[in-house]
């Protein structure tokens, strides 16, 4: 009853400490290597379960593991087969990966029971080993056999590959076989050699939106048609907290995107992509000026904490059209989200504005939205056309001298147009829609 509630705080502080731990691991590759297999079983438990199973079973709850912190993972095998030990080794060269796992269980002898970490030859292997090791002791509660150097086949790999064989326990010995056989246990073990790659790798960070100078473009519509997007890997930016963030010294790990407004009023909307607690709690903060370097919060959202996986929205108004904005999007708190993935959207009503109720009577433009043509028309001598895309970029101009005019949207994409009319003493400035 003991080693069962000392297992169940072992798996939650580690769950704990994978949120405290600010590595990600979206820019690594790795191999798992489940020992034996086929028509090499391995020990097995006194309950008749084979090493080559269990093993397998470690590298499924590891492979989850790695995968949910964004890295990507290759496995010697996936199923109950025979490979031979040259062709694990030679897969892993093949592979190159940042880290590879080799995972064992020990055969016990009647004598000595614990944990043990195998490497063979280079100074990241050593280091990797350092670095699992007394995590699986800390773990399982069992013996600390200590970090060897031993030359088996499978770590004679590339020397520049960080490689490991791990024997986390002796599963034939009664105790050890009862703990290895509860499935909460293997995953407690994989997260351990999890733990233990995140204290040796140095961050990730290579999120393309890290910083306000690489925002992500956002496209006004006025339906939500969701982006994807992530913290994984964010790192944290000089800005100061927003004004609506009620935490004392949040993280503030974030991500940018950037928008023309296209109207007065917008919407933002962040949908985390996981659920529950452990998914993104999003602080949703908007910000104008010349560029990054001159940046003024406008509005701010979400700051008040509540719970991970819930929608938010940051209503805005009072916009100037035509004008350039920065979104900040990170997580509440400082711990990080083990789901951080999020969709964001920008949305707007269909109606067009304009610059002044005077320029709307005088000079008339229609239809909007439009499919082919525009027209233009209007009392006074329409001198100049405009048309901007939401980059700001001219993509149509006009400055002959008529009263009525025509422009040709067909070869147009699909989106949202700024139009300027200059007609008399009257300029007139609207969206137009392009179908």
């Amino acid at each position: 009853m003991k080693r069962n509630i000392c297992v169940s705080a072992i798996v939650a502080c580690l769950m704990i400490c994978s949120f405290l731990l600010k590595a990600q691991l979206s820019c690594y590759h790795f191999v798992i290597d489940a020992g034996h297999g086929g028509s090499d079983p391995g020990s097995t438990c006194y309950n008749g379960v084979d090493e080559s199973l269990l093993t397998l079973n470690m590298t499924f709850a590891l492979r989850d593991n790695l995968l949910l912190k964004g890295a990507t993972v290759a496995l010697t095998r996936a199923t109950d087969v025979y490979v031979a030990l040259s062709d694990r080794k030679d897969f892993i060269n093949n592979e190159n990966p940042d880290a590879s796992i080799c995972l064992h269980l020990n055969a016990y002898n009647g004598v000595v029971q614990g944990t043990e970490t195998y490497w063979c030859a280079g100074t990241p292997s050593h280091s990797l080993a350092n670095d699992v090791q007394p995590l699986l002791v800390a773990t399982m509660g069992y013996t600390d056999r200590g970090v060897k150097n031993t030359c088996y086949t499978v770590l004679t790999t590339n020397s520049s590959i960080p490689n490991i064989l791990t024997e986390s326990l002796f599963h034939d010995e009664p105790n050890g076989c009862t703990y290895i056989n509860i499935p909460a246990n293997q995953v407690a073990i994989a997260a351990a050699h999890a733990n233990g790659i995140i204290n040796y790798l140095p961050a990730c960070n290579n999120v393309a939106n890290d910083e306000c100078t690489s925002a992500q473009v956002l496209q006004s519509s006025t339906t939500c048609n969701y982006v994807s997007g992530t913290l994984a890997g964010a790192s944290a930016n000089t800005l100061a907290k927003p004004s609506c963030d009620a935490f004392g010294s949040p993280a503030r790990e974030d991500v940018f995107y950037y928008f023309f407004a296209t109207q007065t009023e917008h919407d933002i909307v962040v949908h985390p992509t996981g659920t529950g607690a452990d998914a993104v709690d999003a602080v949703i903060a908007l910000y104008s000026g010349a560029n990054c370097t001159s940046l003024t919060e406008v509005a701010c959202t979400g700051g008040t904490g509540g719970s991970g996986g819930v929608t938010k929205t940051l209503n805005l108004t009072g916009l100037t059209p035509g004008q350039k904005y920065w979104v900040r999007i990170y997580d509440y708190g400082t711990i990080d989200p083990l789901y951080p993935g999020f969709e964001i959207c920008l949305t707007e009503d269909v109606q067009t504005f304009f610059e002044s109720t005077e320029a709307k009577s005088a000079i008339r433009v229609f239809p909007n939205p439009v499919a082919d043509f525009l027209s233009i028309e209007s009392a006074n001598i329409i001198n100049g056309i405009f048309v901007k895309n939401l980059l700001g970029q001219y993509v149509y101009e006009n400055k002959e001298s008529d009263g009525k005019k025509l422009v040709d949207m067909r070869r147009f994409k699909p989106g949202i147009y700024f139009l300027e009319v200059q007609a008399g003493a009257y300029i007139l400035k609207t969206k137009v829609v392009k179908q």
